[in-house]
Order: structure tokens, then sequence, then C-alpha cells
């Protein structure tokens, strides 16, 4: 059976369709997917970075990322408490802003 004309432009299409400029897409991502992006809102954002980087080098393999996961696991509880210890103080904005987070771990050590 011989490809058609419009077949062999379906695949063109779908080749050039899988090629996405990271701008574009930036610019598709919903509200919420934005804001998981933002190193002021999200504090463990080099950690979801590593964990997918590193599920995508080992086929999706979840055992070859414990570690990964631990950390990731492990930098939201962190946050998470001083999160809720400056809500209990009234400090506002709760979430400290990425200069703020870089302070306290510059201070503190990597704690996780």
């Amino acid at each position: 059976m011989k490809c058609g004309v419009i077949t062999q432009m379906c695949k063109h299409v779908k080749n050039l369709v899988s090629f996405v400029p990271r701008y574009e897409y930036l610019s598709r991502m919903s509200r919420h997917a934005k804001k998981l992006r933002d190193h002021d809102i999200n504090p463990c954002l080099a950690e979801t970075d590593a964990t997918t980087k590193c599920m995508d080098d080992n086929n999706y393999n979840k055992d070859m990322c414990t570690d990964y996961f631990l950390k990731y696991k492990n930098c939201r509880k962190f946050w998470h408490g001083i999160m809720m210890q400056r809500k209990r103080s009234g400090v506002k904005p709760e979430m400290p802003s990425a200069e703020e987070r870089k302070k306290i771990l510059e201070s503190m050590g990597k704690p996780y």
C-alpha cells in the first residue's frame, strides 16, 4: 500500500509538533503549573527537577530514584515546618521568598 500525500503531510506535521520551543511550552502551561515552576513559590524546585531527571534517565524505574524521592520528601517537610512556624508567628508571607530561603539554608547548612 502506497503512502498518500495526506499521510506524508500528517507525518511531517507530527514531526513539527513534537518539537515545541521552551518559551512556547511555558506560555501554554496552566497557571498552577507555572506556580510550581516559580522559585518564590516552590522551595523544592531543584529536588523536583532532580527527581524528574532521574526518572527520565532510568526509564521510570522508581527503585532507581529512591534517594531523590527521599530528598524531595524531606525538603517538603522542612519547608512546610518553616511555613507553619511563620504562620503561627503571624509572619507574612508564610513561605519565605527564594532569597530568604537561601539565607536560611546558608545559616543552617542544608538540613535535608
